[in-house]
């Protein structure tokens, strides 16, 4: 039971934030199309995927690592040099 509590702790700010992005896109889309036109509507759809891929690495290769430094390089100096390593809380 508590297993299932923490996997919806979990999924269900992640399956909101996926629904109020595509929410957005579809109202960016509407706004864009009724302000200047068709054309430029064509080029935001296009460059959406691309800034969409740009921004997933650029989470990928910089914010995940540093997320990851306090749980695998700072336990690990703690431990050279025997002390003991407060609880980490975000």
């Amino acid at each position: 039971m508590r297993d299932i509590k923490t996997f919806f702790k979990y999924v269900i700010p992640s399956v909101l934030s996926f629904a109020l992005s595509g929410i957005y896109t579809i109202v960016d889309g509407f706004f864009v199309g009724n302000s200047i036109g068709d054309m430029r509507l064509s080029a935001v759809n296009i460059a959406y995927p691309i800034v969409a891929a740009m921004m997933s690495e650029l989470c990928l290769f910089f914010w995940f690592p540093c997320l990851l430094l306090p749980f695998s390089v700072l336990p690990q100096q703690a431990f050279m040099q025997r002390k003991k390593v407060p609880f980490l809380i975000f």
